[in-house]
This record gives structure tokens, C-alpha cells and sequence, in this order.
């Protein structure tokens, strides 16, 4: 909106200034004009690359606060339950991980009770330690076909990342890593936090939208990549 009313401005002392005969203290103030509105817009966009920049490490510090947690989706809710024994229970049934209670800090259900959810909320675990965390991470794909899923704790910018990415590229082919959002891209593996990022890889390959299998585009040098397949 203040871009738009200043160059409305500028354009009408451009045209003021065309004409025959305009008054030199006209043509200065014009001058002058050009040179404030310069020092206004480098001021207003060096504004904009500081919010930016406290936004990404406010963002970066939030993930850090959840690198010990994860999320249990589709455990079924049953009303006064233990959620750590019954996580801890499925972890051992599924021989993902043999830990006792102390190893978690702290787990619950995460949002409001509502019976008439269709789906059960998600069990929020905080490890004690990031070591334990890492183990059940590594290990859940020991729970394929159960209907049970763990997945990281991410930031909501992040989760907006992730699903934005989802929408271009195949969901086979993202993933997340302590907090950062994995996409295999023609056998490259694009690490992506911020949204610039994303825009930035989205630009490269404008249009495409990946098939299970696809991975034909090229790396993009503005987004960190390694040349390794998904484990």
C-alpha cells in the first residue's frame, strides 16, 4: 500500500515536471522527492531482511525446544489412561524400543477431548533424552500397516513447508529429519527449513509435480543438497 501510494506520487510530479516552463523550485522538489522516497524504500526493505531473519532464528530456537519430542497419531483414546505406559507398551510390542517410564518426561493427548472425533488424538512424548528419542525415530517403521504413525513434533511454520511441499512433490519423497523437511528430487536430497527455501526449489522446477517414482529434475544450488537415496 505505501509502495503504491508513492509511486502515484512520483508518477504525478514526473508529469507535473514535464511540461514547458516548470518552475525551478518544482524541479527541485522533485529532486528532493526521488532521493527520500530512495531512502525510505532502502530503509523499509532493510526492516524487512531484519523481521525476516529474527523470524527464521525464533523459528530455528522452537524447533530446538522440540528436538526431544515426538507425536504417536492413531493409538485409540480410552478415558483415564496412562498415555506413557500405553506408549511405552506399544514401543516394546512393536519392538521399536525397550525403555522404562523414566525416560520420558512428560506425554499427553494433544488438543481438547471430543467424543465425537473420528480420529484419536495424537500422544505428544517428550524424551528425557534426545539419544531415546533418536532410537524410536530411527524404528518406526516397524509400525507399517498398524494404522499407527510417529511423526516429529515440527514448528507451524514448518508444518506449513511440509505441506505446501506435499503438493508439488511426491509424499514418498519428503520427509523430516530433526526438524528439517527432506525432498528427494532427482535423486537429491533437498534440506528445507524456511519458506524462501522451498519458494526458491519450487522456482526451479515451476509446474512439476512428481509421480511416486519420478526424480528427473536437477539440484537446486540455492537449497542444500546431498546425492544419497532415501533410507
Amino acid at each position: 500500500m505505501l509502495f503504491e501510494e508513492m509511486k502515484v506520487f512520483r508518477e504525478r510530479l514526473d508529469a507535473a515536471t514535464s511540461t514547458v516552463d516548470v518552475p525551478p523550485a518544482v524541479v527541485e522538489v522533485n529532486t528532493d522527492y526521488f532521493t527520500f522516497q530512495k531512502k525510505v524504500l532502502d530503509y523499509v526493505k532493510a526492516l524487512y531482511l531484519k523481521m525476516e531473519s529474527i523470524t527464521i532464528k525464533q523459528d530455528e530456537l522452537d524447533a530446538y525446544s522440540r528436538r526431544n519430542c515426538l507425536l504417536v497419531h492413531g493409538i485409540k483414546e480410552v478415558q483415564n489412561e496412562d498415555s506413557t505406559s500405553v506408549v511405552l507398551d506399544l514401543l516394546r510390542e512393536k519392538g521399536i524400543a525397550d525403555l522404562s517410564a523414566e525416560s520420558i518426561d512428560r506425554s499427553h493427548r494433544l488438543g481438547p477431548s471430543n467424543q465425537s472425533r473420528k480420529k484419536p488424538r495424537p500422544i505428544i512424548i517428550k524424551f528425557c533424552s534426545y539419544a531415546h528419542r533418536r532410537i524410536v525415530y530411527s524404528n518406526k517403521k516397524k509400525l507399517k500397516d498398524s494404522g499407527i504413525t510417529i511423526t516429529e513434533q515440527l514448528t507451524g511454520t514448518r508444518m506449513e513447508i511440509l505441506r505446501k511441499a506435499r503438493t508439488r512433490f511426491s509424499h514418498t519423497n519428503i520427509w523430516t529429519s530433526d526438524g528439517t523437511i527432506i525432498i528427494l528430487h532427482n535423486n537429491q536430497r533437498h534440506r528445507i527449513t524456511t519458506h524462501n527455501a522451498l519458494n526458491q526449489l519450487l522456482k526451479k522446477y515451476p509446474g512439476e509435480k512428481d509421480s511416486k517414482n519420478d526424480n528427473t529434475s536437477k539440484p537446486d544450488p540455492g537449497v542444500q543438497t546431498r546425492s544419497k537415496t532415501k533410507n
